[in-house]
């Protein structure tokens, strides 16, 4: 079963001696299990913040989403079974796996007691059966409300009073109304009750309006940014999209970071800094600006939703203007770089069903390192099933035919992932090139594009102009995927 977020098996070896078999697994490494982690956060009194506990349900859910699909349920859903790399998280040890392309109904008794539901506890005394995938759902709930306890939650899910215990221990929890609500319904005592596993998923993915109290929103900045020091503003005000953008300090761990600061005159308005927050959140990537923390602050009728993300060193484009006055371009070696780090990042948006659409200069970032980090997920687009969309986002220079021809037409629908492979083409000529592929146009508002010109002007290989060519070609058909763009580069 292959998904990102289920545990790579590289080999599998069987050895025979006599009346004894051992068979050998050989997985991908990992830097630590969820379990660790919660138990060096309990020792060092480091909550998770409610973006974490998103990030690793968003990422369980998606995994376990994959396997219900398939008529797979893991039935040993636990801390210790869920592994770590950087911001990853990936779901092993399906040694308790259930299988059957008819029956939803097991009675095995399989798992951990402290995650176990009441069902499949019953079933250790032969005195229920249970449905396999609800038992799933349950138990990751359970996961989660270790993660956000610090505390096992053995006692709570032993308890007759499931329902009542679960309400009280979650109402405590400092977190979003909506994640609440959802925790306790994976909770509920009665399966039936439960949601399916998608239905967690899609919950996560469709960004709700923010059901925080108005007393809790009406908290002062200084606690919307307690565990932070906040510095000068970076950019001035932007009086249109009413953004702020300030330095700062995560004083934890002293790390440098950036506080993006959207102002909203209502709840429902907060919606688009939040779907920007969470798309960013599921971007677990090396070649994505990393997102910290979401906080809310203000009150109900003006609140302000805050962004707390990695500090950067400078933008692409301020590095081409550098570039560009010290004359000193990018050797090929450089461009392909460039182009793999973009394409990695761009193919885990499109396993995750996110495309980005507003890839321009701006919106990529340089650190320390001089490694390039994709930043400003406001006009994502984020589908489960659908392909094809009508909504245009994106800056004009940087969009293709079919994102312009929305804009007059709303029966027009194109492809965002081939949009943004022309976008990333654009971007890379102007890099490249250290001009714009697009010239004022003279003959009324907008650009032209001139991309065929600046790539004729070139020192690459054929190689790269015809990948370019085909990055920036006006027909999305003949547009490559981001898989080929990258099997080009190898």
């Amino acid at each position: 079963m292959q998904h990102h977020n289920i545990c790579d098996i590289f080999e599998v070896q069987l050895e025979i001696e006599q009346t004894n078999c051992s068979i050998y697994q050989v997985l991908e490494g990992f830097e630590g299990d969820l379990q660790q982690d919660i138990e060096e956060r309990g020792r060092s009194n480091r909550p998770y913040q409610e973006v974490e506990l998103r990030q690793v349900l968003l990422q369980m859910t998606s995994a376990l989403a994959c396997a219900h699909s398939k008529r797979i349920a893991h039935r040993n859903v636990s801390p210790g079974n869920i592994y770590r790399i950087a911001d990853t998280y990936k779901l092993g040890d399906f040694g308790c796996f259930f299988f059957d392309r008819e029956r939803s109904i097991d009675e095995d008794f399989v798992g951990d007691t402290r995650y176990m539901s009441p069902q499949l506890r019953y079933a250790c005394m032969r005195m229920s059966k249970y449905n396999v995938f609800k038992a799933n759902v349950f138990s990751l709930a359970a996961s989660l409300l270790h993660m956000a306890t610090l505390a096992s939650p053995k006692k709570l899910v032993a308890s007759e009073a499931l329902d009542e215990v679960v309400g009280r221990e979650i109402a405590t929890l400092p977190v979003s109304g909506q994640l609440k609500n959802l925790l306790q319904q994976m909770l509920a005592y009665e399966e039936n009750q439960r949601p399916t596993m998608q239905e967690v998923y899609d919950a996560l993915t469709t960004v709700p309006v923010p059901s925080a109290p108005v007393e809790e929103l009406k908290q002062s900045e200084r606690i919307a940014f307690e565990g932070y020091e906040v510095d000068a503003p970076l950019v001035p005000h932007n009086i249109n999209t009413r953004v702020d953008v300030h330095s700062g300090k995560r004083l934890a761990t002293n790390e440098a970071v950036v506080i993006k600061t959207f102002t909203c005159d209502s709840l429902k308005e907060a919606n688009l800094p939040l779907s920007e927050g969470l798309a960013q959140a599921r971007f677990e990537h090396p070649n994505v600006c990393r997102l910290l923390d979401i906080r809310l602050s203000g009150e109900a009728s003006q609140c302000r939703v805050h962004l707390v993300m990695e500090k950067m060193e400078h933008s692409l484009l301020q590095e081409i203007k550098l570039r560009a006055r010290e004359k000193r371009p990018l050797s090929e070696a450089q461009m392909k770089a460039f182009l793999a780090q973009m394409g990695d990042a761009m193919k885990l948006g499109k396993d995750r069903k996110i495309a980005h659409r507003d890839i321009k200069p701006e919106n990529i970032l340089i650190d320390a390192r001089g490694h390039y980090k994709l930043c400003d997920f406001g006009s994502a687009w984020e589908r489960l099933s659908i392909t094809l969309t009508n909504s245009t986002n994106g800056t004009l220079p940087y969009m293709c035919r079919q994102v312009r021809l929305s804009l007059i037409d709303a029966e027009n629908r194109y492809d965002p992932f081939k949009a943004d492979i022309f976008s990333l083409g654009m971007t890379t000529l102007y890099l490249s090139a250290l001009e714009p592929p697009f010239r004022p146009n003279a003959n009324g508002p907008g650009s032209v594009n001139i991309s065929d010109e600046v790539i004729g002007r070139l020192s690459v290989s054929p190689g790269l102009k015809q990948l370019l060519q085909k990055m920036v070609s006006e027909e999305e058909r003949q547009r490559p995927d981001i898989e080929t763009v990258l099997s080009n580069l190898r």
